[in-house]
């Protein structure tokens, strides 16, 4: 997340005050603004995002409303992670310094190996 952008995250002081004295109505906006970056994000920076938006008939520039966002289709299992090589997954195609690999537990089918931060 860019400290310039979402500055009311840059210590623990500063997001304490904002969480008592900004309303329900802030945090909302703020969570819709932040779906929206990371999504633009992703379309972007994670190739197999970006393919699977041009196979669904997405451009992302043109997401610009959470009304938007919400009639992006849901990915799974199936229809987007099995799709695509787990190097094609991740931010820029790059596994990041610090990365982990984490496992599902397996009870739908097989287990399924991630990265993570």
């Amino acid at each position: 997340m860019e400290e310039e952008r979402y500055p009311l995250f840059r210590d623990g002081a500063t997001l304490l005050r904002a969480l008592r004295d900004k309303g329900e109505e802030f945090w909302i906006t703020r969570g819709e603004e932040m779906a929206l970056y990371t999504f633009h994000q992703a379309a972007e920076r994670v190739p197999a995002y970006k393919n699977f938006l041009k196979q669904q008939g997405i451009r992302h520039d043109t997401v610009k409303t959470i009304a938007d966002f919400k009639k992006i289709p849901v990915i799974d299992k199936d229809s987007y992670i099995l799709n695509y090589p787990l190097r094609e997954l991740v931010w820029d195609g790059t596994f990041a310094q610090g990365m982990v690999i984490a496992q599902s537990s397996g009870t739908t089918r097989e287990p399924f190996f991630w990265p993570r931060l």
